[in-house]
């Protein structure tokens, strides 16, 4: 007889843990804003093809994270979500690059705020 795993069957619901109603009660993520133009860090480097990622704040986390590591070649690798622009990066030599972010970093700063909850008054 062929071996079957023990454990709870899979369900539409996820890990098999939640009881029955509990999609209507679980807390909905709300869709990615990054893919919006406002949301998005436009560079070019031959001056005629635009390529784009997403600012900082719309970042997959792991880019965020990155960053925030100092290790600014991975987050901006981790940030581009078309091979395109990865490979416009990756053509880049260090005084482009530092240039490059430097410049998304400034447009992602005007964003920043928007993540952040506000300071209390006083």
């Amino acid at each position: 007889a062929p071996l079957v795993a023990a454990g709870p069957a899979a369900t539409p619901n996820g890990n098999g843990h939640h009881r029955e109603g509990a999609l209507s009660m679980a807390f909905q993520i709300p869709p990615s804003r990054k893919g919006l133009p406002e949301n998005r860090f436009d560079f070019t480097l031959d001056g005629t093809t635009v390529n784009d990622l997403p600012l900082l704040p719309y970042a997959p986390l792991v880019a965020v994270e990155a960053f925030h590591q100092g290790e600014a070649l991975e987050a901006v690798l981790a940030a581009c979500d078309t091979d395109e622009a990865r490979e416009v990066i990756r053509r880049l030599d260090a005084d482009q690059f530092r240039a490059f972010v430097e410049a998304w970093e400034v447009a992602s700063a005007g964003r920043v705020d928007r993540l952040t909850s506000p300071e209390p008054a006083g």
